[in-house]
């Protein structure tokens, strides 16, 4: 059995995309890591409350991509956790993330 992966492992890889329904109840985050594995950040909110995504600064550009050629929104170069959400920071600038729940999932 392979060891648990942290949001923390994410730091130097790659944000492959960004989904934000207009629920606002669901957020997904697919991230290439630096270990060449594929992860999602799932944000979800629990009873009435809402999945909050703030973007400061920002900086979104067609065209990046990873060492390998994916296509990507640049690199994550530093990631926190706080009680009730995260927050990336990289090349395309700053992405703070407030849920009720979040998990980290190793994806295909």
């Amino acid at each position: 059995m392979g060891a648990l992966v942290q949001i923390s492992d994410l730091e130097e890889g790659y944000l492959l995309s960004v989904d934000w329904y207009q629920s606002k109840i669901y957020a997904a985050f697919e991230v290439l890591a630096s270990d060449g594995n594929k992860y999602r950040i799932d944000a979800m909110a629990a009873d009435d409350s809402i999945v909050e995504i703030q973007f400061s600064p920002m900086s979104l550009k067609a065209g990046l991509s990873t060492p390998d050629g994916f296509p990507c929104l640049g690199e994550i170069e530093s990631v926190g956790h706080f009680s009730q959400g995260i927050l990336l920071e990289g090349d395309f600038g700053a992405i703070t993330v407030t849920a009720s729940r979040i998990e980290l999932e190793s994806i295909r």
